[in-house]
């Protein structure tokens, strides 16, 4: 029943639309796909200083509106699919997998706006962001994000690489949202034509990757692989072909989804192209009883090293080298030796590194003693993200003067690959160091999807008889 409060009637109206989309369209009985009740508060204001709030968000277990903000529909539907996000990929709120947690609520906000009866829907304003808000009016412009002096794609120079706002979470997000506006209505940009598939495919695709494919520090790269690969699992369902994934992709690399942002290497192909990796050794962190690695704190200070859930490159977990305003010298070992076969192997394994720049630092190291001595494998990095920095002599770091891992930041994951070549032959195993000064903490090294393998060549059965032939006892 209505109520005198504009507001309220508003956040229920628009609630409801959301939640009859996602029942409707794709089976999710609400965000929690357990029939959760959808609660809002209106006229918030968190500070008497700081009223009329303007802002809304979710809060956890509710969407909270500023005065007005609950009368634009996309903003309500915004909102609520930040809940559907927390209980499908559970996107991080920090640089690209920010940004993603951001697009996929301007996805399926605008989606929904431009589905049900309320809101203004004019060709005017198809595509922008809170477009009814009272008083202010459009965000955002998902089909020309630089009209809010936000990115239309990687290479822009309105990507944002700093800090700010989380690692430009909302500028940012202009990337995948341009995508997604040519997948549905096409277009031509950056050198592609794109033939829109239309919003019902489109959006079907999207909530698969993020029901299916993403975990909580997903990348764009992530995402541009993940479209694709859901674009693929829906052909011959909902009107889904194949031509239509193919105008997906084209959207995709209009915007260059699968380039990396800020100055980073591109991330490395496991192998060359006509080429798979046969895997040796493969932790994706996700079992903390795995008994594959152990902490060894070397310098009696400070341990670094935990497993930490909420910024995973795949899964939930990831191995999480603190960077602490204290003294310490730790790493995790990887408890058992690895044999390398006569043929070579490569290593590569996922990372973010959020070091106090030139300070603080990680190093990877390898043993062919089972751990009696170790040597820095920093010289085998050949493709991926490498050493930045040599630290600081200044201070008391135990690594000081050692070249590490130590820029500020990554921009979320990436990857280092390393060629071993030079330990064909040999029982190797690998760890991870951490060393810290007392004065500066920061993010510190999160590391996942450890994988050391080789690459199949023309004959992968000869390969597989040298690997177990050289593993014997």
């Amino acid at each position: 029943m209505p109520t005198g409060d504009l507001d309220a009637n508003a956040a229920y109206d628009f609630s409801g639309d959301t939640y009859d989309y996602f029942l409707n369209q794709h089976g999710r009985d609400s965000y929690n796909d357990a029939g959760a009740v959808l609660r809002s508060t209106v006229d918030f204001c968190p500070a008497i200083f700081d009223c009329p709030y303007v802002n809304a968000f979710w809060n956890g277990t509710q969407m909270v509106y500023g005065a007005g903000f609950s009368r634009a529909d996309d903003v309500d539907a915004h909102e609520l699919t930040h809940a559907v996000t927390e209980y499908t990929a559970d996107l991080l709120y920090f640089m690209q997998s920010g940004a993603l947690n951001e697009s996929f609520s301007d996805i399926f906000g605008e989606t929904i706006d431009l589905s049900n009866s309320g809101g203004t829907d004019t060709l005017a304003v198809r595509w922008q962001m809170g477009e009814d808000l009272p008083g202010i009016g459009a965000l955002r412009n998902m089909l020309n994000p630089n009209a809010f002096n936000d990115p239309a794609k990687v290479s822009d120079t309105r990507f944002v690489c700093s800090f700010s706002d989380n690692g430009g979470v909302h500028s940012n997000s202009g990337v995948p949202n341009h995508a997604y506006a040519l997948m549905v209505d096409g277009g031509s940009y950056n050198g592609q034509t794109v033939n829109g598939i239309g919003l019902d495919k489109a959006a079907a695709v999207h909530y698969r990757v993020l029901n299916h494919y993403l975990s909580s520090g997903s990348n764009f790269l992530d995402y541009y692989d993940a479209v694709q690969q859901a674009c693929q699992d829906l052909i011959g369902t909902q009107g889904i072909t194949t031509a239509n994934c193919g105008e997906v992709k084209k959207a995709l690399d209009a915007v260059e989804l699968s380039t990396s942002p800020c100055g980073q290497p591109q991330e490395p192909d496991l192998c060359p192209v006509g080429q798979n990796p046969i895997t040796l050794f493969f932790d994706d962190l996700e079992n903390t009883s795995s008994r594959q690695w152990v902490l060894n704190n070397i310098g009696g200070g400070v341990a670094h090293w935990t497993y930490a859930s909420g910024f995973a490159r795949s899964g939930q977990l990831s191995l999480w080298g603190h960077d602490d305003d204290a003294v310490g010298d730790s790493a995790i070992e990887m408890t058992s030796d690895i044999i390398i076969p006569v043929a070579g192997g490569r290593m590569q394994f996922n990372h973010y590194i959020g070091f106090e720049a030139g300070y603080d630092g990680g190093v990877i190291e390898y043993s062919t003693n089972s751990g009696a001595s170790w040597n820095d494998a920093g010289g085998l990095i050949t493709a991926g993200l490498d050493y930045s920095d040599t630290l600081s002599t200044t201070d008391s770091n135990p690594l000081a003067g050692r070249l590490a891992f130590s820029q500020l930041t990554t921009n979320g994951y990436n990857a280092s690959q390393l060629d071993l070549t030079s330990l064909a032959g040999q029982s190797v195993r690998f760890r991870f160091r951490v060393g810290t000064d007392p004065a500066v903490g920061a993010d510190g090294w999160f590391i996942d999807d450890v994988r050391i393998y080789q690459c199949q060549g023309v004959n992968s059965e000869a390969l597989l008889i040298d690997y177990f032939e050289n593993a014997k006892p």
